[in-house]
């Protein structure tokens, strides 16, 4: 089965049969993609998100936990929004990047928060990957 470039979402085939059965778990995928919450209690090491369950299928990625040093977040290397917000506890960054190493692309360091309320300011950044670089957009 063939699929989008990104986000991995099936396409329906030309000599398919039950192509709503595609179509509808498109819509769903697409859906988790752009509302989904994935919340992951860090284990004081680097982490890289799964792909495509993890990365892919969520928007938002709220990490917990208590590190004593910064850790790194590795994401999958495709053009994708990501909202992050560091939630551990020992105040360490959390870097977030793609797997690739050379050349190596921007990182975003986003830092501390504790334990926020939900609408805390700053709690919250938005990403964007470009495939290799990781910026902030907001």
């Amino acid at each position: 089965m063939s699929t989008t470039p990104n986000l991995l979402i099936g396409l329906i085939g030309s000599n398919q049969a039950s192509k709503e059965i595609t179509a509808n778990t498109a819509i769903i995928d697409l859906e988790l993609a752009l509302t989904n919450q994935l919340t992951h209690a860090m284990t004081d090491a680097n982490y890289t998100l799964a792909d495509p369950t993890q990365a892919r299928q969520n928007m938002v990625f709220v990490f917990t936990g208590t590190l004593t040093a910064g850790r790194n977040i590795i994401i999958p290397s495709a053009p994708k929004l990501y909202i992050i917000s560091n939630q551990t506890t020992g105040g360490h960054a959390l870097t977030i990047m793609t797997a690739i190493a050379s050349p190596p692309g921007s990182t975003v360091a986003v830092s501390n928060t504790g334990s926020p309320s939900p609408f805390t300011p700053n709690s919250y950044k938005l990403l964007y990957c470009d495939g290799n670089n990781v910026v902030v957009v907001g």
